[in-house]
């Protein structure tokens, strides 16, 4: 197991960009987000065919032991497939402790107030599942300063990048977001600045297309890769990987650091499990008129309603070419990987036929 900032070596899985990792920094843990490898079908014999398929792999990985290396797992009612998987979990998988979290799909004052209230919950449900002696305010208050560290960081990474003129490419950028989910904070730390320190100005790039990547469950970089392998560029990848994951600070030094962390989890650039399309509308088409993009390719797994229920919207209001992947959670799919070629084709020629 990997060495982490507060010197143990405990792990505790994640799989929902709403859990704060801050808590389980706090707590002497290190953070691990799990991203499953697809395998669906593994799991139709526990869960109703038609699951997204994201959960449906989580489920499936977790049953065969393929995460041995943490010592618990945290999961949030993102959707109502990932709280039937709390259930599952601690029917079929009883060794591997579940600790679940209530997030809230609002953002008023209520709402946070309700939400702090829920980490303070899953704070002391931590300390004593692993026998900690006690997350004080000192303890989050340094892990949101070293976390904020990261995102400041972070953000200048992703504005070079989507500036276009550098020599990293998008699928670069992408794969230290996946480091950034297994690494401890201070080696994650490290990998940005040597990244940073390699993102020198060569140009204007001489990519065919530049293309917005959003969607939710997008957990390797071949896809991405494929875009750019065909003469375009992903100008930004917009997901709970990706950048959404970093935005917005926590309030650094308060007295209530829960609350902090309440807002800021509930405040960051919303994914579709939360009230409010008119802002993820207009916060895509700030994205494509900012990065110049001249298309918007959407990815989401089979069965995720949330996303599924709202890209109608999306599509006939972001203003250019969208082109919708609905897929089995497997980026290799050959199928996605001809109708992306189509629609590159499509968008050279100008976009009148997308």
């Amino acid at each position: 197991m990997q060495a982490h900032l507060y010197g143990e070596s405990r792990n505790l899985g994640y799989a929902c960009s709403y859990i704060p990792i801050e808590i389980i920094m706090a707590a002497g843990m290190g953070p691990y987000r799990i991203l499953p490898e697809p395998a669906p079908s593994e799991a139709d014999a526990y869960i109703h065919p038609q699951t997204c398929f994201f959960v449906k792999s989580l489920l499936a990985n977790i049953l065969k032991g393929a995460y041995s290396q943490i010592n618990g797992i945290v999961l949030a009612n993102s959707c109502d497939a990932m709280s039937r998987l709390a259930d599952l979990v601690q029917q079929y998988s009883p060794d591997l402790p579940v600790m679940f979290l209530d997030v809230p799909k609002k953002k008023d004052d209520d709402s946070v107030k309700y939400f702090a209230t829920e980490l303070m919950r899953f704070a002391n449900r931590l300390t004593k599942q692993y026998q900690i002696s006690g997350i004080t305010k000192d303890s989050l208050n340094k892990a949101i300063k070293a976390c904020n560290q990261v995102r400041r960081l972070m953000e200048k990474v992703f504005a070079l990048q989507t500036s276009g003129n550098t020599c990293e490419k998008c699928s670069d950028i992408f794969k230290l977001c996946m480091d950034g989910t297994r690494q401890d904070i201070s080696s994650f730390t490290k990998s940005i600045n040597d990244i940073l320190s390699r993102m020198q100005p060569i140009g204007p790039s001489d990519a065919k297309s530049r293309i917005v990547l959003t969607g939710n469950a997008i957990f390797n970089a071949n896809l991405i890769e494929h875009i750019e392998n065909a003469g375009a560029a992903v100008a930004v990848v917009d997901t709970c990987l990706g950048e959404r994951h970093y935005g917005t600070l926590v309030e650094e030094g308060t007295a209530d650091p829960y609350e902090a962390l309440a807002k800021r989890y509930l405040m960051k650039p919303p994914c579709a499990r939360m009230e409010g399309i008119g802002q993820r509308i207009l916060q895509l088409k700030e994205k494509v008129a900012g990065t110049g993009a001249n298309g918007v390719i959407c990815i989401v797994p089979k069965y995720c309603d949330f996303l599924l229920y709202e890209i109608p919207s999306l599509k006939d209001n972001i203003g250019v070419p969208f082109l919708i992947c609905e897929n089995d959670y497997s980026m290799d799919n050959e199928q996605i990987k001809a109708r992306v070629d189509a629609f590159l084709e499509i968008l050279e020629g100008g976009g009148r036929n997308a």
